[in-house]
């Protein structure tokens, strides 16, 4: 590999053979790691939606996710979660192959693969099971796809589909309603190609029709299927944990404020780290006009910054934190800059299609970027890699509002520095991602080799985690076989749904994670479940936090969430509350978990509404 022609190997490395490598490398990958909750949300869904679909109330607003999830685990029943991973790496890889179909013709292909090959390092650190997240990008990549070669083609049948994705991406996550923004495209390729009035209007028309129509097609058979109703109430919970003020997930100005927050924090920090990549660049190329440079000074410093990067990386300086910020801030930066650089238009909708979906999909998430950030990144990575390895060609051509920008004659010389440069930024970029995929960072944050133990559960075959972690859900799975049955509800509290899927209980409430809810909705969910189902069930209830900087748990946490605990507390309070009120008694305890059963099956009726 030389500076000049960086990657070389991926440009000719055959596209079959780059696919399966794709897929091989995410199979890797699942038989590791054991998560109760977000993982456990999902399963349990699955399990759930086609036989008790109101217990996943909550799960409604994702409903097409939980069609296709149950739907598979329905027809693999005996692959159990491990099954559902493998359905996780399908998706995955077909987004990867669509998106290559899309862009090959306008970007280098070795930098094209190479920016899915690090954008797939760098998804692999979270969940590798099929879930909205991925589900999302895939059909947010079908909608731009068909909406693109429609467009070129002026073919109304494939913009007519590219709506249609646009109500099924809507359906697996209602946010992605969002996604219907992407119709602007038309208007934009018509200008620059210009297209009729009319034209432009037939194309809007059908692209609004597949929308339109795929939407009433999937609400009847909603209706047909029991599930309309269910879907109302999912709508009608998002909008009273909207009403919780500072405390609930998904208040607007809390959202409003994550969206800037992480932003500002992103470009902030990528500004910071790409601002010294060019004037390396400059100056190496100065440098070699002089006569003073080689290409021992450029081996010997690239490999200085990458030994310190990786000093960083393995201390836990540089965490997968700064990864999301430098692979959506590139994105961000490099599409302006594209904008406003004389280059294909074809490239440059592509490249705004992608900068869409990284700025909507995120913004009405509860922490935003941090955790659907990264499936926002296949279109736009690729194409901020392949500007950035080609800078000094597209800086060349920048013109803004129609005049030449003249970027000065110290670049001219730098672009085999550059290449080289962002090769040396890449290589740091595959060992931070590679570093975060060992260590598992989603809520099993520990070391694979230490990972060897099953937990005893026909669900969770060919998945293994540390043994000091399998001995404690085997206690709590084996004591509460004395005190539940499957079928029956319990109240897992607050963020460990995955007991339900692993013994095939139903959660109490509409939701398998309490933990979403703010104080006064859970108090509120609490009585109406009371109401409706007459019982009071069984608690199992998690006594150490299991998520984030706890992950890796049951070991001791990285530090004291204080925060995150001080948030708890008025929903704790609410569940104390009910338990004393009910005469709950602890039957089992262990480090993480206790189990707690009421002194009678059936709810006193002079404590309801309280």
């Amino acid at each position: 590999m030389t500076p000049s022609q960086p990657f070389h190997f991926l440009e000719k490395m055959n596209t079959k053979l780059f696919f399966f490598l794709v897929f091989a490398y995410q199979m890797f990958f699942i038989f590791q790691g054991v998560d109760l909750s977000d993982e456990g949300f999902y399963a349990t869904f699955y399990q759930l939606i086609y036989t008790d679909p109101a217990t996943q109330e909550y799960n409604f607003m994702f409903w097409l996710s939980g069609i296709v999830g149950g739907a598979f685990v329905n027809l693999f029943p005996d692959l159990g979660l491990w099954g559902i991973r493998l359905a996780g790496v399908l998706v995955t890889t077909s987004t990867i192959i669509l998106t290559y179909q899309l862009l090959k013709g306008y970007i280098n292909r070795g930098y094209l693969k190479l920016g899915l090959l690090l954008v797939l390092f760098f998804v692999n650190n979270n969940l590798k099971q099929i879930h909205y997240n991925d589900l999302s990008a895939l059909f947010n990549m079908l909608t731009i796809y068909f909406l693109f070669f429609g467009l070129k083609q002026n073919s109304w049948m494939k913009i007519f589909l590219a709506g249609l994705f646009v109500s099924l991406c809507t359906f697996t996550r209602l946010p992605n309603v969002l996604s219907l923004g992407l119709g602007l495209a038309i208007f934009y390729y018509g200008y620059h190609h210009m297209n009729s009035a009319k034209t432009q209007f037939q194309q809007a028309l059908a692209f609004a029709a597949g929308f339109v129509l795929t939407t009433a097609l999937i609400l009847f058979f909603m209706k047909a299927i029991g599930h309309l109703d269910i879907f109302v109430g999912s709508i009608e919970l998002l909008s009273k944990m909207g009403k919780g003020g500072e405390e609930s997930f998904y208040g607007p100005m809390v959202l409003v404020k994550n969206f800037i927050a992480t932003y500002y924090s992103a470009i902030k920090f990528t500004l910071i780290m790409l601002v010294p990549v060019v004037l390396a660049a400059v100056v190496g190329g100065f440098m070699k006009k002089q006569g003073v440079y080689n290409k021992w000074i450029g081996i010997v410093a690239g490999a200085v910054v990458i030994l310190l990067a990786a000093y960083y990386i393995l201390s836990g300086r540089l965490d997968n934190e700064m990864l999301l910020y430098f692979f959506s801030a590139t994105c961000i930066i490099t599409t302006i800059l594209l904008f406003f650089t004389e280059v294909n238009k074809d490239l440059k909708l592509l490249a705004l299609a992608g900068c869409f979906i990284l700025l909507t999909y995120p913004f009405t998430s509860s922490a935003s970027l941090y955790t659907v950030g990264r499936y926002s990144l296949w279109l736009s990575f690729p194409i901020a890699i392949d500007y950035l390895f080609n800078f000094n060609s597209y800086t060349s051509r920048l013109n803004f509002f129609g005049k030449r920008v003249a970027i000065g004659p110290f670049l001219t010389s730098a672009t085999a520095q550059m290449k080289g440069i962002m090769t040396v930024v890449s290589i740091i970029l595959i060992i931070g991602c590679l570093y975060h995929s060992y260590y598992y960072p989603f809520f099993d944050k520990h070391e694979r080799t230490r990972m060897a133990y099953a937990v005893d559960n026909k669900y969770m075959r060919a998945v293994y985690t540390t043994k000091e972690r399998a001995t404690i859900l085997n206690e709590l799975l084996a004591e509460s076989d004395k005190y539940v049955r499957a079928g029956e509800y319990v109240l897992a509290y607050h963020s460990i749904p995955m007991y339900h899927y692993m013994t095939q209980t139903k959660p109490f409430l509409r939701n398998s994670m309490p933990w979403f809810y703010e104080a006064a909705l859970f108090s509120e969910e609490l009585n109406q479940s009371l109401k409706d189902k007459k019982i009071l069930p069984a608690v199992v209830q998690q006594l150490k936090k299991t998520v984030g900087n706890a992950g890796n748990w049951p070991d001791a946490p990285a530090f004291y969430d204080s925060a995150w605990h001080k948030k708890n507390e008025p929903r704790d309070s609410v569940l104390n509350s009910f338990l004393q009120r009910n005469s709950y008694k602890e039957v089992w305890k262990n480090d993480v978990f206790r189990i707690l059963v009421p002194s009678t099956d059936t709810v006193n009726n002079s404590l309801l509404g309280q």
